[in-house]
């Protein structure tokens, strides 16, 4: 909107851009599913204005399912490290090599060998 001493307030124009460091994009669908999108240049057409209950709903939907990614992230970390250290001690009770646990070993990844 533009307003000038000549000329009245008009919404002919784009709003003028704003300095941000980061944006991202909040919307509910027709469904009533809350998506958080990091293309800030996804085209919406919003059936009505947001209101503070939206703000506050969105946010909180798209915070929950972000920690819920995390926690699901740290949950298989620590089973692929259960079952590798599971692993190595099954390869020690065999009779073969014990299996390093440093896996950056210059040349690649050792290779698993010993009697059956």
């Amino acid at each position: 909107m533009t307003t000038t001493p000549e000329t009245p307030a008009t919404n002919d124009s784009a709003p003028e851009p704003v300095p941000v460091q980061t944006a991202f994009l909040v919307y509910l669908t027709p469904d009533g599913t809350w998506i958080g999108n990091w293309d800030i240049n996804t085209p919406v057409v919003p059936e009505r204005p947001a209101g503070p209950d939206d703000m506050k709903a969105g946010c909180s939907c798209v915070v929950l399912d972000a920690q819920t990614g995390e926690i699901a992230q740290q949950t298989a970390m620590t089973v692929m490290a259960m079952l590798a250290g599971a692993g190595r001690q099954m390869q020690v009770a065999m009779g073969g090599p014990p299996v390093p646990g440093d896996m950056n070993i210059p040349g690649g990844v050792p290779l698993l060998t010993g009697s059956r």
